[in-house]
């Protein structure tokens, strides 16, 4: 409870596991920096970041308290049985507020998008795309060797960000991937999803062709922006169909 604004909020704890002082040093140096950019973002698919306070090496964030449930817990009670016209009208929103991040000065690269970091707010059925724990703004040169580590969640990583090199389009191959999951009630492995045509045959071959174009391993090969895919699946661009692999 936030007592200065009488609010429920969400705490954030992050722990900075560094066995030197200089790199303990250096995670906060980061932690601080990031969570100012985290607490700038406004959108209305975004909880806001309040405050954010070092204890010892724990790192924290307060976020406002999203009142509603996530896709992770409805995917296992529904199983297969959501409705393309749901996963397609949520994932529309997820496009909305990636663009925003990935078009902030420097980008955010969300890095953990998969169904149980998505929540519908029960008042008004909005998304909300919540844990920021390990977003992070693209770093500039000199602090590469600080971002070459895999971070993220099995399944639902890019190639590229295993090698620890997440950029814009490894949040489009996450968010293909945590579509495949809603539509099939599969979690994800790695790099080997099938064609959604192959699990559900009643899915349109629009959404199969969207969904399996941004699951490319080559982050060529997929959507160049989240718009690009926002266009796909309302229809304002053509894509190859049916993409198979």
């Amino acid at each position: 409870e936030d007592l200065r604004l009488s609010k429920l909020c969400a705490i954030k704890e992050l722990i900075n596991t560094a066995i030197n002082s200089e790199e303990r040093k250096a995670g906060f140096i980061r932690f601080e920096r990031e969570a100012k950019i985290l607490s700038e973002l406004d959108h209305p698919n975004l909880p806001r970041v309040i405050d954010y306070f070092t204890l010892g090496d724990r790192h924290y964030l307060a976020m406002d308290y999203i009142d509603g449930y996530d896709l992770g817990s409805l995917v296992k009670e529904e199983k297969s049985n959501l409705t393309e016209e749901d996963i397609v009208k949520w994932s529309l929103q997820v496009c909305d507020v990636l663009h925003y991040l990935h078009t902030r000065n420097p980008p955010v690269i969300y890095r953990d998008l998969k169904p149980s970091n998505i929540m519908i707010r029960q008042s008004d059925d909005r998304v909300m795309l919540i844990d920021f724990g390990i977003a992070r703004t693209l770093a500039p040169v000199e602090e590469e060797s600080l971002t070459k580590t895999a971070i993220g969640t099995i399944g639902y990583m890019a190639p590229e960000q295993y090698k620890g090199k997440s950029e814009e389009r490894s949040d489009i191959y996450s968010l293909g991937a945590t579509m495949h999951h809603l539509l099939t009630g599969k979690t994800p492995l790695p790099f080997s999803l099938e064609t959604l045509k192959h699990v559900r045959h009643d899915i349109s071959p629009r959404l199969n062709a969207v969904v399996m174009k941004s699951l490319r391993l080559k982050p060529s090969e997929r959507f160049q922006s989240v718009m690009d895919m926002k266009k796909a699946l309302t229809g304002n661009i053509e894509i190859e169909m049916p993409v198979t692999k």
